[in-house]
């Protein structure tokens, strides 16, 4: 092996690829940059490695086909390392007595440790003037500078903001910190800056235990499967709720600009609730309303384009004639032949099959109202292509929702939703060719 002022990055890129060595190091313990020349022949892997790492401040250790690299330890002077650092005790309470598993770190180090049954903790080696991060689920995060006490109580304050979000289930709403059913929740700003054209789509990939299965067909089926399927013969399909309301329709022709967040009951209280019909899950929808005293205008536009990722090789139309005559003799004539190669006859059927689908999606919304009556009204225009040709879908919506405190004990609400798809699709089977237009 030969290498002249080459950079340590490269010369383990080399050993990777000429070896079945594998190399594993954190690239902040190694100065990949780093120009070296090492000439050697027929030698042992710790020869090339000496050399390598010779002069600086890495070890190397071999496990199998393993090398592992690290930073030499800095020694350090034990008795100025136990003058500067000492044990610490003390107790993590909150209002309702000593709280079990708080974690308790000295900042920007990995020394660290947990309080236990009784709320005590003791960590050892802090240095003079460390600060102590505490933390523990549901409470608000602390950081504490030690001073020249040893021993410290310190008091947990709950994170009233997460345990006092409300999650609508199906009779009504609770707060977070109230709920032990099984609920995942969805608000729209995990997902309102995607470039989403379905409510299914905002589900994919971001709640645990639900499926979205998508046919890819521009305006086509899409299944949801709550914890998989329970029934071979019978609909597997959640039940729809969008505002108290049960929608047998599903998620078709519901704008995802509408919807404020979404729960999904995916336990055995979506069939205390809803009964048979909740037997597999249940997906409840909260759509926005106008607010009081605050009128917003948003206009969105996204424009995108889809074509196929890899088309497969085939025999063009002279080499297709030219395998054909092999097996049946004289079927193509040499004229032929002769216009299949020059590119005068023929087609490409990839071509004629596939083409740049694109999708337009506009979304306008208005909103406002007072103190006793507030409104919201949006539009929605989906267009789909396919990537592959006489496949479309066209969806328009529309919403208008009005809510009124009409008395002090009369409250009214008016939701009106409407939507149309346009859907053409194409079946390119090779018996037949049809074309099919639904509305």
């Amino acid at each position: 092996m030969n290498y002249e002022n080459k950079t340590v990055k490269e010369v383990i890129n080399e050993i990777e690829n000429n070896s079945e060595f594998i190399f594993f190091y954190l690239d902040k313990s190694i100065d990949l940059n780093r120009k070296v020349s090492i000439n050697v022949k027929d030698q042992k892997i710790d020869t090339i490695l000496n050399q390598l790492f010779f002069g600086t401040e890495n070890n190397y250790s071999i496990s199998d086909r393993q090398i592992i690299i690290s930073q030499k330890e800095t020694p350090v002077n034990t008795e100025t390392k136990q003058k500067d650092t000492r044990t610490i005790s003390g107790i993590v309470r909150d209002n309702m007595g000593p709280v079990t598993g708080a974690n308790i770190v000295i900042k920007g180090t990995t020394n660290g440790t947990i309080s236990d049954l009784d709320g005590k903790f003791t960590l050892e080696n802090v240095p003079t003037n460390a600060i102590l991060q505490i933390s523990y689920i549901g409470y608000l995060p602390q950081e504490i500078t030690v001073g020249s006490q040893s021993s410290y109580n310190i008091m947990l304050k709950e994170d009233s903001q997460s345990l006092d979000e409300v999650v609508v289930v199906g009779y009504g709403t609770v707060r977070k910190a109230d709920l032990a059913g099984s609920v995942a929740v969805l608000d729209n700003k995990a997902f309102k800056d995607q470039p989403i054209t379905q409510v299914s789509d905002a589900l994919q990939g971001r709640v645990s235990g639900v499926q979205v299965q998508n046919s890819g067909v521009p305006g086509g089926t899409v299944k949801i499967r709550v914890r998989g399927s329970g029934s071979i013969n019978r609909s597997n399909d959640p039940l729809y709720v969008i505002d108290g309301i049960v929608r047998e329709s599903g998620l078709t022709g519901l704008n995802p600009e509408d919807i404020q967040s979404m729960q999904i009951l995916k336990d055995a209280s979506s069939t205390a609730i809803y009964g048979s019909r909740g037997a597999n899950g249940v997906v409840l929808i909260t759509t926005k309303t106008g607010k009081a005293n605050v009128r917003q205008i948003m206009f969105d536009a996204q424009i995108g384009i889809g074509t196929v990722a890899k088309r497969y090789e085939t025999l063009n139309p002279y080499e297709f004639a030219t395998l054909y005559n092999t097996y049946r003799k004289d079927t193509f004539s040499p004229e032929q032949l002769s216009a299949f190669q020059n590119g005068t006859a023929g087609t490409d059927w990839l071509d004629e099959i596939f083409q740049n689908g694109i999708t337009q999606d506009y979304k306008l919304t208005l909103s406002g109202g007072s103190d006793k009556i507030q409104y919201i009204v949006s539009g929605n225009y989906v267009g789909q292509e396919g990537v592959v040709k006489e496949n479309t879908n066209k969806r328009y919506q529309a919403r208008a929702n009005i809510t009124s405190q009409l008395t002090d004990w009369l409250h009214l609400t008016a939701d009106v939703n409407a939507s149309h798809n346009v859907k053409r699709s194409a079946d390119f089977s090779a018996a037949k060719v049809t074309l099919s237009i639904s509305q």
